[in-house]
């Protein structure tokens, strides 16, 4: 548990940076390239795992 921000996650995936990390993942419209939708989870919240988050229309 990070002691200056208990709620981050901790990460750790090859070939990326290892420590307590915040992940932003975005909804884009691929028509307009706009950012729809974000949701941001700890670092050890697998991508695989929000995408029934999202609101998708």
């Amino acid at each position: 548990m990070s002691r200056t921000d208990p709620d981050a996650g901790y990460m750790y995936r090859d070939q990326k940076p290892e420590g307590f990390f915040w992940l932003a993942h975005r909804t884009v419209d691929a028509k307009h390239n706009f950012i729809v939708d974000v949701h941001v989870t700890p670092g050890n919240v697998s991508d695989s795992t929000i995408n029934d988050t999202f609101n998708v229309s």
